[in-house]
């Protein structure tokens, strides 16, 4: 079962206390804390190229994320593994 990443305003920045993919504190998953440039990069690629081809949410997220890998890094960005994995899966 898919969970639907929440909808954010495009002219709203990411809150990078919670979970960069879909903006929730989700209390039964704790946030990924040891995170890589490679995984930053990674992640903006998904939602980036999957934006491009039209997924709502991720357009959303696209356009306040807009940032690097390091500008991620300098905020301590987090995310939980579930949505991670949602993302990059080959299935989509």
């Amino acid at each position: 079962m898919d969970v639907p990443l929440k909808k954010r305003r495009v002219d709203e920045k990411p809150n990078f206390t919670k979970c960069i993919i879909c903006q929730e504190a989700n209390s039964n998953e704790s946030l990924v804390k040891s995170i890589t440039d490679e995984a930053y990069r990674n992640i903006l690629h998904y939602i980036f190229t999957r934006a491009a081809y039209g997924e709502k949410e991720l357009i959303d997220a696209s356009k306040s994320l807009g940032l690097s890998e390091v500008d991620l890094k300098q905020n301590n960005a987090t995310f939980h593994a579930s949505c991670r994995k949602r993302l990059v899966s080959s299935e989509k």
